[in-house]
């Protein structure tokens, strides 16, 4: 596992929530854990995030644009690795919450 250690886990999101754009972080957080609560955290980063800077996001073009983060949410609920607590229920629900959210 990319996140051995809950306590480093753990400050490793908190260190992704307080920068911008922690797009990239969090994804990688969420496809790395083997944990369903330090998934979840990540999604729910990406989730603040995308409202905060939601303007900013909109009038860009390439990886950083909503489009983009949507995309990449879709692929990780939609196709979860065997065994990825991305198949979990709870973070399938929350995944899907969040690209409902910037579906809107």
């Amino acid at each position: 596992s990319r996140f051995p250690d809950i306590k480093k886990a753990e400050q490793y999101i908190l260190d992704a929530k307080r920068s911008p754009k922690p797009y990239k972080t969090c994804v990688a957080i969420a496809r790395g854990t083997k944990n369903v609560h330090v998934a979840s955290h990540a999604i729910s980063i990406i989730s603040a995030a995308v409202l905060r800077e939601w303007n900013e996001l909109s009038s860009q073009s390439g990886g950083g644009t909503i489009e983009a983060i949507r995309n990449e949410l879709l692929k990780m609920g939609a196709q979860p690795p065997q065994g990825s607590v991305l198949g979990h229920n709870a973070v399938q629900k929350q995944l899907a919450h969040v690209v409902a959210v910037i579906s809107k």
